[in-house]
């Protein structure tokens, strides 16, 4: 399975249909193709009708969308949990009250994390947002197409973080990479 996207759902039925419509545009294919996916919904005790919606997609979706419940933890712990489950070589994490591009996920591990060689293929891939307000309005270029820049390479870390913004949703982070330094998101009170 190449990505496991994991969403962190707490409290947003009103977006959430949104953003699992465009995890499921995704065009990835079937689940024994190149490019399979899965999206593991973390259900992190919402008390509006998110679960609900999410039994009404795993239901529809199966070979797709998995749903786990757990009591309220927050956001990290969430997404904890959604890594424990994840079987994909990549990982996404995105915001329930987000939605992603048609094809974005496609696009990104066909042009950026397919060489033949695993060992190859970055640990973390960022990539760009754009902020879209209530209104319909943007901070950024609508047509703006990736450039498939390489921003670093190899010990870049330093010059990135001076660089560019990073949130966790604007990478694809290889799950071997996370495993191999434990690496989990601090439960913060």
């Amino acid at each position: 399975m190449r990505l496991s996207v994991i969403v962190p759902v707490y409290n947003v039925e009103k977006f959430l249909p949104r953003c699992l419509d465009s995890l499921l545009r995704q065009d990835m294919g079937g689940v024994n193709s190149d490019y399979s996916y899965e999206i593991i919904c973390v259900n992190d005790g919402s008390p509006d009708n998110c679960g609900a919606i999410l039994a009404e997609y795993e239901k529809k979706h199966p070979d797709i969308i998995h749903v786990i419940t757990q009591k309220n933890g927050g956001l990290s712990a969430a997404r904890n949990t959604g890594m424990l489950y994840a079987q994909g070589e990549y990982l996404a994490f995105i915001d329930s009250d987000d939605y992603v591009v048609d094809g974005a996920f496609h696009y990104l591990l066909d042009h950026f994390c397919s060489q033949p060689d695993p060992s190859q293929r970055p640990d973390v891939l960022n990539f760009r947002f754009r902020p879209i307000f209530t209104d319909g309005t943007t901070l950024d270029d609508p047509d703006a197409k990736p450039d498939g820049e390489v921003v670093f390479d190899g010990d870049g870390a330093d010059e990135f973080n001076r660089t560019k913004i990073m949130y966790v949703w604007t990478n694809l982070y290889r799950r071997e990479f996370i495993q191999k330094h434990d690496l989990k998101f601090e439960i913060v009170v």
